[in-house]
């Protein structure tokens, strides 16, 4: 086993920010949808950020590897390499 972490705070904020997300467009799709609709979606996203927020909800990623890596990556490192592929996504 190479690593084992939880991301319960990236997850609590991914949700945050979707329930912002969907605050501002609920505008342009009201009349689309009913007012249930736009509860249960507000709904959603603040149970599940509140869920990770106080660690009743866990996200676990468990890195496993045949052989031990040369060399080890510090979390810094590893985020930092995400970043730049998100980065570079998001400009393709």
């Amino acid at each position: 086993m190479e690593d084992w972490r939880s991301f319960p705070q990236d997850c609590d904020r991914t949700f945050t920010c979707r329930y912002d997300h969907l605050s501002a467009a609920q505008e342009k799709f009201r009349d689309q949808h009913d007012e249930s609709f736009f509860r249960m979606w507000h709904f959603f996203p603040l149970c599940a950020a509140g869920g990770f927020r106080s660690r009743l909800h866990l996200v676990w990623q468990i890195v496993l590897s045949v052989r031990s890596l040369p060399e080890r990556h510090s979390p810094a490192d590893i985020r930092q390499q995400g970043a730049q592929v998100a980065n570079h996504r998001s400009r393709t």
